[in-house]
């Protein structure tokens, strides 16, 4: 765990980081339709001119291939959209939570740290078995070690300082729970976070197929124009794309 601002800052940044993926995570989808668009209309033309036998042959199946590459770029592609978007919006969902978590916790431990300063009434060279302002770190391992010394203070001062023990049955549940909560949260977000970097790199190569399924199916189509022209003397040619995206 990390002190409250810490654990706002941390989660606003993997927030930022998801919205900052799904954005070029758009722009890879974008240039899969545009190319599959293109590679569409380059396989229509690769077609229409037969030329050769074996060119035709050759046309209609690099015209297949690349329209089936596209089609699965396109499906690659719009599932990483969708799933980044549910992603993100449980992960807006879980921040929130985060925040909240984290804010209860801190209250809690501002509330033990006055409890148990003016219950104990601890001397200067025993003040280090509570948490102070200036220690902000909400660390398992430091919550842990605040709690088992003032289980040991309780112990040293019998009696005269029970309410200590008390004061941690009262207070365990409005501590310890937003605190594991808190955990499970960021531990989500970080899986968030991490899963869109991959979806985004599957639309980014989504992106690079389509790409080169657009470029294979033109130059297929430009193959079957001149193979029509030399065979028929057809002086037209299909229109299709130029280059990549």
């Amino acid at each position: 765990m990390k002190s409250l601002n810490t654990v706002n800052n941390t989660v606003q940044n993997i927030i930022t980081t998801i919205r900052n993926h799904k954005a070029k995570l758009i722009s890879y989808l974008q240039d899969v339709e545009t190319a599959f668009e293109r590679t569409s209309s380059a396989a229509a033309a690769a077609k229409q001119y037969g030329g050769t036998f074996r060119t035709a042959s050759v046309a209609s199946k690099i015209a297949n291939d690349a329209m089936s590459n596209a089609t699965r770029a396109m499906l690659d592609a719009e599932t990483s959209h969708n799933t980044t978007l549910i992603i993100e919006a449980a992960a807006n969902i879980e921040a929130q939570s985060a925040r909240d978590n984290a804010t209860a916790a801190a209250v809690a431990l501002q509330a033990i740290w006055k409890t148990t300063v003016g219950t104990a009434r601890l001397q200067a060279n025993h003040t280090d078995c509570v948490y102070t302002p200036a220690d902000q770190m909400l660390t398992s391992q430091k919550l842990n070690e605040h709690k088992e010394k003032l289980v040991v203070t309780d112990s040293k001062y019998n009696d005269e300082h029970k309410e200590l023990k008390e004061l941690w049955a009262r207070s365990y549940l409005k501590l310890f729970l937003p605190l594991d909560q808190l955990h499970m949260l960021l531990q989500k977000l970080e899986w968030d976070v991490a899963t869109t970097s991959e979806m985004e790199t599957t639309a980014e190569k989504a992106a690079d197929a389509a790409v080169a399924a657009q470029e294979d199916v033109e130059k297929a189509a430009e193959l079957a124009a001149e193979s029509a022209k030399n065979l028929y003397g057809q002086n037209d040619t299909p229109i299709v794309s130029q280059g990549g995206i």
